[in-house]
């Protein structure tokens, strides 16, 4: 029998262990159908302009950092708690405005960027890819809805749609040797049609016309927001710099075969997000009030998670790498499996965001990874030798040292016993 207070009691007796499935259900297709996708697209351009390809996506992510300025980890918990239609338009209004403005910055500024730092060739590819910037966190407030609400199935119809229409596209252009170019627009496109889907399917709070967005709470969302929008900066760089670094230090072969093991190591890593979305409403948002232990349990579920996709896509990789990108990736399965060590203390870091900011520690989130991001910069931008080595080194020090940093942090934290702003005093 299963204890009642038990953490498996609390994700069967709630909805976080369907939202999880439903979410999970989601990143494995996304993981599935972006493998078919990124297999024909590394097979019809071979390692060199796969790699550019790559580059290009890799930026985007960078410059898109500056859209999560709102970011889900400030916004879930205040909706989670909202309950007053009137108040919920409010919110949502504010938080889609505030993210249209800060999409539609990170485009101008990715386009900036493109036009005066990087080669004429690349430039239309950046441009292209930089529209998604515009759309991508905006509309995932609407997204926010379902996964506030543990009610994600929608979310999962949407990735298989869309992902299938991409998969489809890249397999059309593949048949005909297309460019670069033509794989860039269809990766955009991606995004809006995504964007086009949770528009019209997630319809509860009526469309974002009619939501009212306040100038006090678009006030108070950026002022909470910007603290925890600079840690995310900082997981984002950890993320993206060792593909922006050794760009431009390793050859455009071996790069290319880099550049695709990590982007194996991307689809393993979203499961990390995916989890502390659907887990922490339960374990944290309407858990009352916050213990040391009901920090822990979610970290140690993670870690769990973590450890069980390193084994299991470290089995699958030879395969899985033989099965999507084909003769000429020789060194990707290694690559992978040696990258996959970095999601445990990955994934536990991940964790402790939405911990510390349940309990109102918004500012320990930008320390920790600040702190974390330059212990791996500091293994990364001197060149030691080690070749592509120094890219998961630098990965698995920067998440390392954030975790122990914010576990530091979060003992410090329930050794004062001060009090949680969202979760009542601390026991």
């Amino acid at each position: 029998m299963i204890p009642a207070g038990s953490s498996l009691y609390t994700l069967i007796r709630t909805r976080a262990l369907r939202s999880l499935l439903w979410l999970a259900s989601e990143k494995v297709v996304q993981l599935a159908f972006s493998a078919l996708a990124v297999g024909l697209v590394a097979r019809t351009l071979g390692t060199d302009a796969f790699g550019i390809f790559q580059y290009v996506l890799s930026a985007m992510m960078v410059f898109s950092s500056i859209g999560l300025i709102a970011s889900t980890e400030v916004s879930a918990p205040r909706l989670a708690t909202c309950e007053q239609p009137q108040e919920r338009r409010r919110l949502l209004g504010s938080l889609f405005v505030l993210r249209l403005m800060a999409g539609t910055l990170a485009f101008l500024l990715m386009g900036t960027w493109s036009l005066y730092m990087e080669p004429l060739q690349r430039q239309p590819l950046m441009l292209i890819m930089g529209l998604a910037l515009i759309v991508i966190e905006p509309f995932n407030v609407l997204r926010l809805i379902r996964e506030v609400a543990q009610s994600t199935r929608i979310i999962t119809v949407t990735r298989l749609l869309v992902s299938s229409l991409k998969v489809i596209a890249v397999a059309v252009l593949y048949t005909m040797h297309a460019p670069i170019l033509a794989f860039i627009i269809v990766y955009a496109a991606d995004h809006l049609l995504t964007a086009l889907c949770y528009l019209f399917g997630i319809r509860e709070d009526g469309w974002p016309c009619s939501w009212r967005p306040t100038r006090e709470v678009m006030g108070w969302f950026f002022h909470k927001g910007l603290l925890i929008w600079l840690g995310l900066v900082a997981l984002i760089l950890i993320l993206r710099m060792d593909r922006l670094i050794l760009h431009a230090r390793l050859d455009a072969g071996l790069y290319g075969q880099y550049a695709a093991a990590m982007n194996l190591l991307d689809s393993a890593w979203y499961f990390g997000p995916v989890s502390v979305v659907a887990l922490a409403p339960s374990l944290l948002y309407r858990a009352g009030r916050q213990t040391l232990w009901s920090s822990l349990r979610l970290l140690l579920i993670l870690t769990a998670l973590a450890l069980l996709i390193m084994v299991g896509a470290g089995l699958l990789a030879p395969f899985i790498v033989s099965l999507i990108f084909g003769a000429g990736f020789e060194q990707t399965a290694g690559m992978f499996q040696l990258a996959l060590v970095v999601l445990v203390p990955g994934f536990a870091a991940l964790g402790l965001d939405a911990i510390l900011i349940h309990a109102g520690n918004h500012r320990v989130v930008p320390l920790k990874w600040g702190v974390g991001l330059a212990a791996g910069a500091m293994l990364l931008v001197p060149d030691f030798g080690l070749g592509w080595h120094q890219g998961p080194l630098a990965l698995g020090v920067a998440h390392t040292v954030s975790l122990l940093a914010g576990l530091w942090f979060l003992w410090r934290m329930h050794l004062g016993r001060p009090a949680a702003a969202a979760g009542g005093p601390v026991p």
